[in-house]
């Protein structure tokens, strides 16, 4: 999959890592959802992944079902006649701005969503996509997220025809993305998770949701580049440096909720902070002729790393 958005360089993106929001359940955290939609909206160079367990997906023949989980504004027929289509229209209500401005690169389904499909042949994910727009990544994709950016970028650069003194250039930047699976609890077993998604497959940014945890990891591989010729002249070798980052990206779905008992206290799962994990992009243009100790000089460079949400004490 090929998604595109455009930057000037030097500019820092923001993708924040919407998973497991779980909207309808008693425990979702709506004011929190609502802050980050607001946030992403009217933030420049900020932008959304949504990674699946959007909703949750749950209605009276699910053998999940308890009525006390179900969140106070899904009940009543102001959002449709059934809890699955309120969930559904309520969502394309929140996201409708988001994705006019073109603000969600992609959407993925979840367990919840895919098993919506195996019990009631109902794809609320496909139909999002279909109602607004967005790019649908299944359960799991490669994406080829390409930055534009327009120029000036250096004077003695080659130009693009019809431009006075810039040229075009993009970055990429692959992305793993994939809901998840499995069960795993302690640090360790979420590790492994996230580790595995590094040795399987080939991308820069690796992001999962499933498991309602906020971890990430970094990992470095040093190779060499080829020796070739321009113009004549031997390019020697030199160092490569390929890092790569990770993450975990949590959810917004509180399983010790007050008043409900929620799967967390049945299944005796620790509590959670919940908020999002947010992936920052920054690609750097070096104009200056300082040499590094290495004796070379990255022209471009692009910066990757990951941040958790600030989170505040509610009393």
């Amino acid at each position: 999959m090929n998604v595109n958005i455009r930057a000037n360089v030097n500019e820092e993106i923001r993708i924040v890592c919407i998973g497991c929001a779980h909207h309808g359940a008693a425990g979702a955290d709506e004011q929190q959802l609502n802050f980050w939609y607001n946030k992403i909206l009217n933030t420049p160079n900020m932008y959304a992944i949504f990674l699946g367990d959007m909703v949750d997906a749950i209605y009276e023949k699910d053998k999940r079902y308890t009525e006390e989980e179900v969140a106070d504004w899904c009940w009543g027929k102001k959002w449709g006649g059934t809890i699955i289509d309120r969930q559904f229209n309520y969502a394309v209500e929140k996201w409708s701005p988001l994705a006019k401005a073109g603000k969600i690169l992609w959407i993925h389904m979840g367990n919840h969503e895919e098993k919506l499909i195996a019990v009631a042949s109902r794809d609320l994910t496909r139909d999002w996509s279909r109602v607004l727009s967005i790019p649908y990544a299944g359960y799991m994709a490669l994406t080829n997220l390409r930055i534009l950016h327009d120029g000036p970028f250096d004077p003695k650069a080659r130009k693009r025809p019809g431009r006075d003194n810039s040229y075009s250039r993009s970055t990429r930047v692959v992305f793993f993305t994939t809901h998840g699976a499995g069960g795993a609890q302690s640090q360790g077993a979420v590790m492994n998770k996230v580790s595995a998604m590094m040795d399987n497959y080939e991308a820069n940014v690796y992001l999962m949701a499933h498991l309602h945890k906020r971890m990430s990891i970094a990992r470095r591989t040093i190779g060499i580049t080829e020796p070739r010729t321009s113009g004549g002249k031997l390019i020697r070798p030199r160092r490569r440096v390929y890092d790569r980052v990770a993450a975990v990206c949590g959810t917004f779905m509180d399983g010790h909720c007050d008043g409900v008992a929620g799967y967390g206290e049945r299944k005796g799962y620790s509590p959670i902070i919940t908020g999002p994990s947010v992936i920052h992009i920054k690609v750097e243009h070096n104009t200056s002729s300082r040499k590094f100790v290495d004796n070379e000089t990255p022209r471009w460079a692009t910066r990757i790393w990951v941040s958790d949400a600030v989170v505040e004490e509610r009393k």
